[in-house]
C-alpha cells in the first residue's frame, strides 16, 4: 500500500488558518483516532532549535503546535511537549518563541529529554544507539519539524528533527564519530528514526529559513504545511517541492539503502492540494553545500581545499560568547589574541558552530573552485 503524503497551502499562521489545514492533513493522513485513542500518552516533538524570537523562524512556530495539541487532546489523549535543544533549554527556547504560553494555555508539560536508553547498536560502526527515555516511553510520537536550510545535511526536514531525541551532548558524540562522512551521519539519523517511528510528522513550512540555516539562515515564506506517516515520503515530496531530486538529501539516500521508507515520488500518493500549486522556487541552499563529483580519490584528496567549505568566524558579529567552543565536537575551535580561529585541518564540516551561534557571527569560507562553480 502506498504511503500518504498530505500537502495544505497555508500562507499565514492566523489561528484559524492554521487549524484549519492542520484538522486537514490529520484528516487526509487516515484520523487522528488512527493512532490515538483516549488515555494514550503522546509526545509532541517540534524543532526548539535555540532560545530565538517567533519571527526568526528557526523554531516550530506556535501556532502549529498549538493547532495539533487540540487535535490531539479532543481524543481525550495525554500530552507532552519535548525535546533536547542544541542550545538552551527546551523551557527557555519554547518560552522565548511562543510555544510556552501555548502549553499554559492547555496546561500541558514541557519536558526535557535527561535520561538515555540504549536500543541498540548502530550499523555505522556498531555504536550504541541512546535515545531519549521520554520519547521511548511515549506511546505516540507526533514530529513537529521546521523546513529549514541546515549547512551540514542540506536541508532538516522530518528525519533530522528527531535527532533532538539524542540526549544532551551525546548529539556531539554522534557528529565526531560521523566525522566528515555525511552518509554515515544520515545513516544514524535514519537509523534514530526507524527505533523513533513517529505515528505522524506535521511539518511547518508556513514560514521556513533558507540560506545558511538551520539557526543563521534568512526566513522565507513557503505557504506549506504537509503531514504523513512516513517521514521518507514526506522529506520526499517536500525535496520535490523545491525543485531539488530527493536523492540529493542524504537521509533519503541512506534510508532507500535500509528501506526505511518509501523514497520513490512515484510510489506515494499525494492528497489535498496539487504539488504544482505548492512548488517552493528559487531556494537559496547553504554555502556549505558540497558538490557531487564522482572524482577519483587521489584527485579528491588534492582538490579538497578547494571544493570544500568551513565555518569562519566574523569578528565584527562575534561577542565571544563561546558558545561554539562548548559546542564543537572535535574542539577545534578557539581564541587567539581577542579572536576566534578554527583549526581547519581538524574540523569535520559538522557547522555545529553555525547552527548555534546565537548572532549569526559564523559565517562559511568556500573554497575558490566550490565558490566558482556555484555561482
Amino acid at each position: 500500500m502506498s504511503p500518504v503524503v498530505a500537502i495544505r497551502k497555508c500562507t499565514s499562521y492566523a489561528r484559524y488558518e492554521v487549524e484549519k489545514a492542520v484538522h486537514r492533513l490529520f484528516h487526509d493522513s487516515g484520523g487522528i483516532e488512527q493512532h490515538i485513542r483516549p488515555g494514550m500518552s503522546v509526545l509532541i516533538k517540534p524543532n526548539l532549535l535555540a532560545p530565538r524570537k517567533r519571527e526568526e523562524a528557526v523554531n516550530t512556530d506556535p501556532a502549529v503546535v498549538r493547532a495539533v495539541l487540540k487535535e490531539v487532546l479532543r481524543t481525550g489523549a495525554k500530552a507532552v511537549i519535548g525535546d533536547s535543544p542544541g542550545l538552551g533549554k527546551a523551557v527557555k527556547n519554547a518560552d522565548r518563541c511562543g510555544i510556552g504560553a501555548v502549553a499554559a494555555e492547555f496546561g500541558v508539560p514541557i519536558i526535557e529529554f535527561r535520561d538515555s536508553i540504549v536500543v541498540g547498536k548502530t550499523r555505522e560502526g556498531g555504536f550504541p544507539l541512546e535515545l531519549a527515555r521520554e520519547a521511548l516511553e511515549a506511546e505516540v510520537i507526533i514530529n513537529l519539524p521546521k523546513l529549514k536550510t541546515h549547512a551540514q545535511m542540506l536541508m532538516t526536514l522530518g528525519v533530522k528533527n528527531l535527532f533532538g531525541c539524542v540526549v544532551g551532548k551525546r548529539k556531539l558524540q554522534w557528529h565526531f564519530k560521523a566525522g566528515v562522512n555525511r552518509e554515515a551521519f544520515a545513516r544514524m539519523l535514519v537509523e534514530i528514526y526507524a527505533a523513533l517511528k513517529p505515528a505522524l510528522t506535521l511539518i511547518d513550512g508556513i514560514v521556513g529559513m533558507e540560506g545558511n540555516g538551520p539557526g543563521s539562515g534568512t526566513p522565507k515564506p513557503f505557504g506549506i504545511l504537509a503531514a504523513s506517516t512516513d517521514a521518507i515520503a514526506l522529506d520526499t515530496v517536500i525535496m520535490t517541492l523545491m525543485g531539488m531530486k530527493p536523492s540529493r538529501l542524504a537521509t533519503i539516500r541512506a534510508a532507500g539503502g535500509i528501506n526505511a521508507g518509501e523514497t520513490s515520488l512515484k510510489k506515494i500518493e499525494v492528497r489535498g492540494d496539487s504539488m504544482e500549486s505548492l512548488r517552493i522556487p528559487d531556494l537559496e541552499v547553504p554555502q556549505s553545500s558540497d558538490l557531487e563529483w564522482p572524482l577519483p580519490g587521489f584527485l579528491r584528496k588534492i582538490l579538497k581545499s578547494s571544493f570544500t567549505a568551513y565555518p569562519e568566524p566574523d569578528p565584527k558579529q562575534c561577542n565571544l560568547c563561546r558558545i561554539c567552543l562548548e559546542a564543537c565536537p572535535q574542539q577545534v575551535i578557539f581564541v587567539e589574541k581577542e579572536q576566534l580561529a578554527i583549526n581547519t585541518r581538524r574540523c569535520i564540516r559538522c557547522f555545529c558552530c553555525q547552527e548555534l551561534c546565537p548572532r549569526g557571527a559564523m559565517k562559511t569560507r568556500q573554497g575558490w573552485l566550490l565558490k566558482r562553480l556555484q555561482k
